[in-house]
């Protein structure tokens, strides 16, 4: 079902102006923010050589501003009343000098960590990184926007730098709109019945930690490829007692694919669904079944009209559970999903190259998720793909991490 309503506000946004409702999707990351010693920021990379001009970069980031009001708001009042309120055009753009990030992991990039305030702003950001390589990390409060509506404002960027026309947000629709124009199933009700593929947790410290490596395979297929490889690479760290439970990978998807081409949101407008994935399934049963998935638009569940209600007026502090009971479930083995998996599509550097910078890569940083056992964010590239798996630290240590980013280079590239 396609939709036929836009939603569309094309008047410029000025600061202090309400500019949309907050979803209850986005109230939970609000939750991190305030309760939780890792906020949900969205971090994505874009690596090449040349160089930077930082005065040419805060001019174009203050344009992007302007025509994307979805990346400078602070919210406005709380509980059912909130709202997301604009701020003043600008997002700020720092230029590091002599970094020793190697762009691979969390070592020495501390400012991965700095926290973006909804409350006060900034909730979006832009580091110039130079290391041995040049690194443009765009940052954004994941309470804002999602992964799609960081691409479309990183795009925008590159836009205005080499002297084209924005494309810019002409919509404010977000995930719980799309409830109304969508027709989808009744929210499930998920089993606590999944395994790590990892293994169990070892320890209690559930700082998030990631590895990027780039795998050597093309796009066709490559979600139920990896979803496969997955369940095949848990072998290696799963014994037969604990293989008992279930591999479930839930798959994000973009909501935008029920929308116009023509409109542009940068708020949270995703879903998602769950596969189960058995050792007797192929590529091709686990591709259909995503299909199937898709044409039932089983990615926007339809909840409860009482929980709706409930999780508007529930206070932040009751939207995610604390450290102790995360712990209980890891000590448990037994989770909800085994993991998340997400991709983005294919872009030309050339997209991502202007005023002296020339890209060769882009890649994304997971969210920091305590109780998943796995976050992995895959971004297609002309020569392969870059894949960056993130979890909690009880989970990848004593090197499992690096065994497992590993295992399943060499499974999917055998696929």
């Amino acid at each position: 079902m396609t939709v036929d309503k836009s939603n569309a506000t094309l008047k410029p946004v000025q600061a202090g102006q309400i500019y949309r409702k907050i979803s209850p999707v986005e109230r939970s990351y609000l939750y991190h923010d305030k309760y939780s010693e890792q906020s949900m920021i969205l971090n994505a990379v874009v690596e090449g050589h040349g160089e930077f001009d930082l005065e040419q970069w805060q001019t174009a980031m203050d344009k992007v501003a302007l025509v994307h009001p979805g990346a400078r708001l602070t919210r406005a009042w709380k509980l059912g009343f909130s709202k997301w309120r604009a701020g003043e055009p600008h997002i700020p753009v720092t230029l590091i000098e002599d970094s020793l990030w190697n762009g691979m992991g969390p070592e020495n990039a501390d400012f991965l960590l700095t926290r973006l305030s909804p409350i006060t702003g900034p909730v979006c950001e832009v580091l110039l990184v130079k290391s041995d390589k040049l690194r443009i990390v765009f940052r954004i409060h994941h309470a804002v926007s999602d992964a799609s509506g960081l691409r479309q404002i990183i795009e925008d960027a590159f836009r205005i730098l080499r002297g084209e026309e924005p494309l810019g947000s002409n919509s404010t629709i977000f995930d719980v709109d799309m409830l109304d124009k969508v027709e989808g199933p009744a929210m499930p009700i998920v089993p606590r019945s999944a395994i790590a593929p990892i293994g169990p947790a070892k320890g209690t410290s559930l700082r998030h930690i990631w590895l990027r490596k780039k795998i050597p395979v093309r796009e066709f297929k490559l979600i139920p490829k990896m979803m496969l490889a997955i369940k095949l690479a848990s072998d290696s760290f799963v014994t037969d007692e604990q293989n008992s439970g279930d591999t479930r990978i839930r798959l994000t998807v973009d909501l935008r694919r029920h929308l116009p081409r023509t409109l542009y949101t940068t708020a949270n407008c995703s879903g998602a669904f769950d596969i189960f994935v058995s050792c007797e399934d192929t590529i091709a049963d686990l591709n259909l079944q995503i299909k199937n998935f898709l044409r039932e638009n089983q990615e926007i569940p339809t909840p409860p009209p009482r929980l709706l209600t409930a999780a508007r007026w529930v206070p932040t502090k009751f939207h995610a559970p604390y450290n102790a009971s995360i712990l209980k479930v890891h000590q448990s083995g037994r989770y909800q999903r085994s993991g998340a998996l997400t991709m983005i599509g294919k872009g030309e550097m050339e997209k991502y190259s202007a005023a002296g910078f020339v890209a060769e890569t882009t890649f994304a940083v997971p969210i920091p998720l305590k109780l998943l056992p796995f976050f992995m964010a895959l971004w297609v590239q002309k020569d392969g793909v870059e894949m960056v798996i993130g979890m909690p630290e009880l989970l990848g240590n004593d090197g499992r991490l690096e065994q497992f980013v590993n295992k399943l280079d060499t499974i999917v590239s055998g696929l």
